[in-house]
């Protein structure tokens, strides 16, 4: 009897602690549909919650926190400047892509030859003024259609 009664604390307590703590970061994200609308978290590193098949346009723009960033294979569009002027980007963990919007990636100059995609689109300045970008070189061969500008000014980089 007594193992039964600490065992209905201790599930008890559980229950108590798990509704006064939100999943780790959940607060942090609007979600609208299948759409992430903005981050308002300062976390550096973010795992972007799976079922978000859209990057909103400006989701993360100017969070000075960021430097990795884990996609989920359910996100298929980056919108447009999503992470721009993440100034110390440097990671984007990803797969699966359609498009890539305009300035998704403007100003982020950290951002490295890490970033893989297979995007059929990738817009008008979608990498612009990232400095250390060389992921054209790393574009699969499924990628479509990269728009003239596409990496314009980038400085390891030049536009096909």
């Amino acid at each position: 009897m007594k193992k039964g009664r600490a065992l209905c604390l201790l599930l008890a307590a559980a229950c108590f602690w798990m509704a006064l703590v939100p999943a780790a970061g959940s607060a942090d994200f609007d979600i609208s549909g299948d759409v992430l609308v903005s981050y308002h978290g300062s976390e550096s590193s973010v795992n972007v919650p799976d079922g978000v098949r859209v990057i909103g346009s400006g989701a993360f723009a100017g969070n000075q926190s960021l430097v990795t960033v884990v996609l989920p294979g359910s996100v298929k569009e980056i919108g447009s400047g999503a992470f721009r002027n993440c100034v110390h980007l440097q990671y984007v963990i990803t797969g699966g892509l359609s498009v890539i919007g305009s300035y998704a990636f403007d100003g982020c100059p950290m951002l490295n030859d890490s970033f893989r995609y297979d995007a059929a689109n990738v817009s008008d300045t979608a990498f612009g003024k990232a400095a250390e970008t060389k992921t054209a070189a790393q574009a699969d061969s499924a990628a479509g259609k990269a728009e003239t500008g596409a990496f314009a000014y980038c400085g390891a980089f030049a536009d096909p």
